[in-house]
């Protein structure tokens, strides 16, 4: 079972080591080789019948089988914990792997996580190991043209073409790792994923073969290409108007002829790639020069000013102690639970159980109502504001009396909440 997070997915590795296994390179394995063909099947479009089907047509020929998306179908997983305990009664091939991905659920069945080997699957931090790890991805003779079935004429033809591979790399790290600096990096979360890479790999190739198909001009096609990738790549995952329109400045940043003769961009701005572009269709060489980039990224590597850092931190700040909120009030109510429970067998028990949670909350808000029941009275015994007049105020007059008022109408809402709570602990105190 994959943990992911939004934007990773671990299908590529998965087919990698499905390939693997039916060319006989997974060490130490020694059985047969029968079966390892990895069939995958998104879940969430009603095709519940057709994983159930794929699973017990898998387990009896010794395939892998990858159901993608088990958060969005959590009503079903009792249906799958019980087809997989089946399989276990019945007779399964020993080469029968079966694969599940799913996001943090709160619904996801504790029975299921408990029986499935977890593993936890993010995208890589940064844009060194992002990149990194695309060019992983991809062997020495995919990178340099030899595997893909296009056969180059000019050896000038295979360095851009795996010049350009890099640049998508480093495109895909750059609008994947500025989703770190939310809400300034982007308006919202975009699930840009390694299959986006994959696409625009593809668009590279297939464009490149196309030119030297017909015969055309050996130059690059820039203008085709940076639209392919806003209208049906990347931009076709984003839904705001900024964020549309930072794609497509990141495209013409990246997608330029200035970029792929190492001149810098066509305009002032940041220099893409950071770490200059090799003029090779060695993978070995790529990897190098990736490796002389910094390991933490700064927000000018995205185009972003220093102090955005204090926001991602007033951000993330606000995120932790919402979560610790939730897991006070999970506590307090599991508390309240076994207060109901030892109720129904003990009246007795339940009223000394009640007064030790109402004593303990005392204890916790009783210095915070005295402080505020003191501060509060000062601030009434101060004079009153006075009425805001648009014509015979300045402006600044008016802003400072206008917050002022605000502060007063949230004071004067806080002692209400405040006393109420008073009221209530007094009551079950006395």
């Amino acid at each position: 079972l994959f943990v992911t997070t939004p934007g990773s997915d671990p299908s590529r590795e998965l087919e990698e080591l499905s390939q693997q296994f039916r060319n006989g390179q997974v060490p130490g394995w020694s059985g047969s080789r029968e079966g390892g063909t990895l069939r995958s099947l998104p879940m969430g479009g009603g095709n519940h019948g057709e994983a159930l089907e794929m699973l017990r047509e898998c387990a009896r020929t010794g395939d892998w089988l990858v159901l993608k998306n088990l958060h969005l179908v959590t009503a079903w997983l009792p249906m799958l914990e019980k087809e997989l305990k089946n399989l276990g009664t019945s007779r399964v091939h020993p080469n029968f792997r079966c694969f599940l991905t799913t996001e943090a659920h709160p619904k996801f069945p504790s029975i299921l996580l408990e029986s499935a080997l977890k593993v936890t699957h993010e995208a890589p931090p940064g844009l060194k190991k992002n990149m990194l790890r695309s060019l992983e991805g991809w062997s020495e003779a995919h990178f340099s043209g030899q595997a893909s079935g296009q056969k180059f004429h000019k050896p000038a033809d295979i360095v851009t073409r795996s010049q350009l591979l890099f640049l998508c790399a480093n495109f895909h790290a750059m609008i994947q790792e500025r989703r770190s600096y939310n809400p300034q990096g982007w308006t919202k979360f975009y699930e840009f994923s390694s299959a986006d890479l994959l696409s625009a790999g593809e668009t590279v190739s297939c464009l490149l073969a196309l030119q030297q198909t017909q015969g055309g001009s050996s130059s690059v096609d820039w203008t085709t290409l940076r639209s392919i990738l806003d209208s049906a790549v990347y931009g076709s995952r984003v839904d705001n108007d900024f964020d549309s329109r930072l794609v497509r400045e990141y495209l013409q940043l990246f997608f330029n002829s200035h970029t792929l003769q190492n001149k810098g961009p066509p305009r002032a701005g940041l220099r893409v790639p950071a770490m200059g572009l090799p003029n090779s269709s060695s993978l070995g060489d790529f990897r190098e020069s990736v490796g002389k980039l910094e390991d933490f990224d700064s927000p000018a590597a995205f185009g972003l000013p220093e102090n955005v850092d204090r926001a991602v931190q007033r951000v993330n700040s606000e995120r932790v102690v919402a979560s610790l909120r939730n897991l006070a009030l999970s506590s307090s109510l599991d508390g309240i639970d076994s207060s109901g429970s030892s109720a129904s067998s003990s009246s007795s028990g339940a009223s000394s159980s009640v007064d030790v949670d109402v004593k303990e909350w005392i204890r916790q808000l009783g210095p915070l109502l005295s402080f505020w029941d003191t501060q509060h009275k000062g601030i009434a015994r101060g004079p009153d504001l006075p009425k805001l007049d648009v014509k015979n105020m300045s402006p600044v007059d008016l802003f400072v009396l206008s917050d002022a008022q605000a502060a007063q109408a949230l004071c004067k809402a806080v002692s209400k909440s405040l006393a109420g709570i008073s009221r209530v602990l007094q009551a079950h105190q006395g």
